[in-house]
C-alpha cells in the first residue's frame, strides 16, 4: 500500500476507448483500442498511496469523446497494529 496498488481490468470493447483514472487529486488516461476479432483485453492500473489514501479511485470510460462507463473503487483502511478490523 506504501507504494500503491496494481489493480487489473478485463474488458471488451467494440470502440477504442480511453480509460480516465481518477483519486487522490491525480488522473491516469489509459488507452484500450477496439480488438477486431471482438477479444477481450487487459489493462494495468498503478494507483497511487495518495489515491489509496483518500479512499476512492472513480475510472471512467470514453469512446469517442462520450462516457460510456463509470465505476468506482473504495477502498477501507487497513488496521494498526493491535487494533482489529470491522467485520
Amino acid at each position: 500500500r506504501d507504494e500503491g496498488v496494481r489493480v487489473e481490468i478485463e474488458i471488451a470493447n467494440a470502440e477504442d476507448l480511453r480509460v480516465v483514472v481518477l483519486g487522490g487529486g491525480t488522473e491516469q488516461v489509459l488507452a484500450a483500442p477496439r480488438h477486431t476479432d471482438g477479444a477481450s483485453q487487459q489493462l494495468q492500473l498503478k494507483l497511487s498511496a495518495a489515491a489509496i489514501a483518500a479512499g476512492r479511485v472513480n475510472l471512467r470510460l470514453e469512446a469517442q469523446g462520450r462516457v460510456v462507463g463509470e465505476a468506482s473503487l473504495v477502498f477501507s483502511q487497513a488496521a494498526t497494529p493491535g487494533q482489529q478490523k470491522n467485520p
